[in-house]
């Protein structure tokens, strides 16, 4: 049996259970149609969040990265790409927006704990850089790329522990055969 239903947005009678508008246009007028207008300042929903104005203000004039505008204004990094894109803005590439930053003196490099994975990293290589000659303890393979061939491999596995009995050199290919080898050895 069909149930009496009305329209949400004209409140004419629909003969479905299943149908919350009588047509097309009916669903393109209501408000609770999130795809409805997307075309920027005509979408209630976007006009609050960012106005085309402010994000030319704040992205080209004081040059705002888009994770420090979402973080500003509430909402997804994906909505302020959106936005950029359909006013035409160009993007900045990570490299461009990283030199800023710099330039800018928003980075916190001097603050950075030095117990922190990332102050840790830089402080086990350069104690192991001063300490050791700077090729494989295995094989003896020299660096040949600085970014890839060496890597400073913890034997206890703790990413704490910068002693050098803890630190040893090792290429790429030895150190995944250590892991390997502790792996199988459990």
């Amino acid at each position: 049996m069909k149930q009496n239903r009305f329209c949400v947005e004209c409140e004419r009678r629909i003969e479905s259970h299943a149908k919350k508008y009588c047509s097309v246009e009916c669903y393109k007028m209501s408000p609770f149609n999130k795809w409805n207008n997307q075309e920027g300042e005509q979408n209630a929903s976007w006009r609050y969040v960012i106005t085309k104005d402010e994000l030319v203000r704040l992205y080209q004039k004081e040059l705002q990265s888009i994770n420090t505008i979402s973080l500003m204004k509430n909402c997804s990094t994906t909505l302020i790409k959106k936005r950029l894109n359909l006013w035409g803005i160009k993007k900045r590439g990570y490299s461009e927006q990283w030199a800023i930053t710099k330039e800018k003196g928003r980075l916190n490099l001097s603050k950075r704990d030095p117990s922190s994975k990332k102050g840790n990293r830089k402080n086990y290589i350069e104690i192991a850089k001063s300490h050791f000659d700077w090729l494989c303890s295995a094989c003896g393979k020299k660096e040949t790329n600085p970014n890839f061939d060496l890597v400073v491999h913890r034997k206890d596995k703790n990413n704490k522990n910068n002693e050098l009995s803890n630190l040893e050199v090792l290429c790429q290919n030895c150190h995944g055969k250590e892991h390997m080898r502790r792996r199988l050895s459990r």
